[in-house]
């Protein structure tokens, strides 16, 4: 959980996978398909060389939240030519409490696995969940597996078995990345904390998503956004910002630049 300066927003302003997943039918329905996929192996081996790259430029997504405590960020993982290799997403479901991760692993813009690892309170007590899918060159899925334990420790202990098909949807995770659809930065006000001010972007809507940057310098356009903050509500903005840790260890995002869209 973070421990930054969004405890000042909580009392301010304040689908996992498996919500956005969708059951595609069992897997014998797809029989035909299996002489035709990827070797597993050779896709676990490109996973893991993904994996290993220390030299990968990273591109964050604002760190959203809701008003009922959910919140949802991701990281894209790119080489030096600006292609996306993998897209980490991490998310917790405020209504529920349960949370995760999940990991697109992505090859000329189109995914080719996806692993997820996940809370699940739905069925009583809380499960945790592994569930791996692969896909072909359509970004079909073509496989399933899962595992699963009563405790997080213990999951990496379970076998897998293979299930039902899953499509593991990419989209929200690059929404936040590209802040579109629900991540789109409309203003939605200032809020000061002493001598720093945040300025507020998100969906304008009740129980939208909502995030929060530290204004260090001021310029014409955040001027005139706190001069008349009401009659800017729902301004839709382009941001550029940077993720800083302090030296106590609080994370926070400092505004860069904006403008306004025209």
């Amino acid at each position: 959980m973070k421990n930054i300066f969004y405890a000042s927003l909580i009392f301010t302003i304040l689908i996992s996978c498996s919500s956005k997943t969708e059951k595609l039918g069992n897997s014998n329905e797809h029989n035909s398909f299996t002489s035709k996929e990827k070797n597993e192996s050779e896709i676990e081996k490109r996973i893991a060389d993904t994996d290993l790259q220390e030299n990968l430029d990273v591109m964050n997504s604002l760190y959203f939240t809701k008003e009922d405590g959910s919140s949802f960020e991701v990281k894209g993982f790119l080489d030096k030519k600006g292609a996306v290799l993998k897209v980490e997403e991490k998310f917790l479901d405020g209504k529920t409490g349960g949370y995760g991760t999940v990991l697109f692993y992505v090859l000329k813009g189109k995914k080719y696995a996806s692993k997820e690892r996940f809370e699940d309170k739905k069925s009583g007590k809380p499960t945790f969940i592994e569930r791996i899918s692969f896909y072909d060159q359509n970004e079909k899925v073509v496989s399933t597996k899962t595992r699963k334990a009563f405790y997080e420790e213990d999951l990496d202990a379970q076998p897998f078995e293979t299930v039902d098909f899953y499509d593991c949807s990419i989209l929200k995770a690059m929404n936040a990345l590209n802040q579109e659809g629900e991540f789109e930065t409309r203003f939605q006000g200032y809020i000061f904390n002493g001598s720093s001010s945040f300025l507020t972007v998100g969906e304008s809507k009740p129980n939208g998503y909502i995030s929060a940057l530290m204004v260090q310098y001021n310029n014409s356009t955040t001027e005139k956004l706190r001069k008349n903050q009401e009659t800017s509500i729902g301004k839709k903005l382009n941001l550029d910002f940077q993720k800083v840790t302090d030296e106590n260890g609080f994370e926070f995002q400092v505004l860069m630049s904006v403008t306004e869209v025209k």
